[in-house]
């Protein structure tokens, strides 16, 4: 549990949303094509994320990269799964959210403050948590899953992103982590609306969520601590 007791440049989540229709007709495609290397090509294509009506080509994570080195969310893949598949949707969430455990873990041994050393390993442990919560999600259970009406103090939204730095005040730490939940929660809300099928727009309503609770924990505390002592 988050108590009350710094932000490396946050890889930039994906910008704009895929074509989906246009992703169907040429999943379509790849699927009646008769020549191996001519469906090789055009899944190339699928996994390219329309944004502004150009085609971008994917940014691909690799496993040697750290959270900080700039690496991006594979926005293309992501922009073909979106309607499909629960697992390829959950796998995606649960390797952001092992991400975010990445870059907590590195801001806590980066920072010099104990406290807020402290701090960051907390978030550590509410990434994995929701990570955890993933890995249990069972597709059969989602129509039971109660969604609660969670209030959004919205104190982040008057906020301004903050660089990181090994100095970071308590109020910067708290800026920083609550800015870092804002953009995840808007990412799955921009994904749920464009789900054509009513389960996997559930998933993304769930994973919002999940974000929302978790920024609902942090602008408590800064409404406490920080707002607080004036």
């Amino acid at each position: 549990m988050l108590r009350a007791s710094p932000w490396f440049p946050c890889r930039r989540e994906a910008k704009g949303l895929a074509d989906l229709r246009g992703d169907l007709l040429w999943r379509d495609k790849a699927a009646n094509a008769d020549d191996p290397i001519q469906r090789h090509r055009i899944r190339r294509r699928v996994i390219s994320v329309s944004l502004s009506g150009k085609s971008a080509p994917v940014h691909r994570q690799t496993d040697d990269q750290s959270p900080f080195s700039g690496r991006e969310v594979e926005v293309g893949i992501m922009s073909t799964i979106s309607c499909r598949s629960f697992d390829d949707i959950v796998n995606f969430a649960i390797k952001k959210e092992e991400s975010a455990m990445d870059f907590y873990r590195q801001c806590a041994q980066r920072a010099k403050n104990p406290g807020i050393k402290h701090f960051f390993e907390e978030m550590v442990d509410e990434e994995r948590k929701h990570r955890d919560m993933l890995k249990d999600l069972n597709p059969y259970g989602l129509e039971a899953f109660k969604l609660e009406k969670v209030e959004d103090l919205k104190i982040s939204d008057y906020l301004l992103d903050v660089p990181f730095r090994e100095d970071l005040t308590y109020q910067e730490a708290l800026t920083l982590a609550m800015k870092k939940e804002e953009k995840s929660h808007a990412f799955y809300e921009a994904w749920k609306g464009k789900c054509l099928h009513e389960k996997t727009a559930k998933i993304f309503e769930i994973l919002a969520q999940e974000e929302t609770k978790h920024k609902r924990k942090l602008e408590t505390l800064y409404d406490e601590e920080i707002l607080g002592w004036d």
